[in-house]
C-alpha cells in the first residue's frame, strides 16, 4: 500500500518590530525568501494584512512563490521561532546576493517590473 503525502510549503509570517503604536510585519518563505512586508497599526491586524488568514491579503504575491501551493502559518516570537522556521532564516542567510536577486526576479516579472 502507497500514500500519496504531498508536502506543502510554508510561508512564516511574524512581527520584526511591535511597538505601541505600529507593527512591521514580514513574510519569510521556506525557501528563505523575504517575500512580503506589512506595517499596521494593530498587532491583530497582521493574521488578515498578512494572508495568515486564507481570505487575507498578500496571497496573490504568496501564489507567485508557490504557484502550486503553501500553508500560511503565524509565528508569534521569532526569536524563540519553530525549528522550521529557524532552518528558512538560516537558507536566507546562505545565498549570495546573485542568487537572491536571481530568485526574486519571478515576483518582479509577476508585478511588471522591468528587468535584466
Amino acid at each position: 500500500m502507497t500514500t500519496d503525502i504531498t508536502i506543502v510549503p510554508k510561508i512564516f509570517v511574524f512581527c520584526n518590530s511591535c511597538q505601541p503604536n505600529w507593527h512591521s510585519a514580514t513574510a519569510l518563505t521556506q525557501d528563505g525568501f523575504f517575500i512580503a512586508s506589512h506595517l499596521c497599526s494593530n498587532h491583530g491586524f497582521i493574521l488578515h494584512d498578512m494572508g495568515v488568514h486564507p481570505t487575507g491579503w498578500k496571497r496573490d504575491i504568496y501564489d507567485v512563490h508557490y504557484p502550486c501551493g503553501y500553508d500560511v502559518v503565524f509565528e508569534e516570537n521569532p526569536w524563540d521561532g519553530s525549528a522550521e522556521f529557524k532552518a528558512a532564516y538560516e537558507k536566507h542567510k546562505s545565498y549570495t546576493k546573485e542568487q537572491y536577486e536571481e530568485k526574486m526576479l519571478i515576483h518582479k516579472k509577476h508585478d511588471g517590473e522591468e528587468t535584466k
